[in-house]
């Protein structure tokens, strides 16, 4: 059965973030199998600065799906946002497990990269190093500053 988003995505589209939380909740009742609109819960929240429930919400997907690479790496900056840097380390761990199998190496790079960054917040840089070293030369992300390779590796040293 296809879900229909658009009345959330117009919601977080337009920042109304508790709009877009509140039908997010309507859908989860409706669809309380249904990973997706865990997910979108989840986004919805950390949207609105709700990282800790966002978690919550996101681990519900997770027993939902286990096998989605994209959910673990939610899980990830959800935890990175809140400092939980053990769990954020754990989840970008399974990301890269899952992601093995996976044809498209997206989410394997970004859950390398995204735990250098978790390593070199708990000053841990020779493993924040050894992840840098599986990341393609261009991979930039945007969590809630701008964070390149290059910005790792001057807090870690070179390569």
């Amino acid at each position: 059965m296809e879900i229909d988003f658009s009345t959330v995505d117009a919601l977080i589209a337009s920042n109304d973030y508790a709009a877009a939380e509140e039908a997010c909740r309507v859908l989860t009742e409706a669809h309380p199998d249904c990973y997706r609109v865990f997910s979108k819960l989840a986004h919805a929240l950390a949207l609105g600065g709700r990282s800790a429930e966002a978690i919550s919400a996101i681990r519900t997907a997770i027993a939902l799906d286990p096998i989605q690479p994209a959910l673990w790496w939610k899980l990830g900056i959800y935890c990175l946002n809140e400092e939980a840097l053990s769990d954020a380390i754990s989840a970008f761990s399974e990301t890269i497990r899952i992601s093995e199998s996976y044809g498209d190496p997206y989410y394997r790079q970004v859950a390398y990269f995204l735990r250098a960054e978790a390593y070199a917040r708990r000053s841990e840089f020779g493993a924040a190093t050894a992840d840098l070293q599986e990341v393609q030369e261009d991979m930039f992300l945007w969590l809630d500053r701008p964070i390149s390779k290059k910005a790792i590796l001057e807090r870690c040293g070179s390569l």
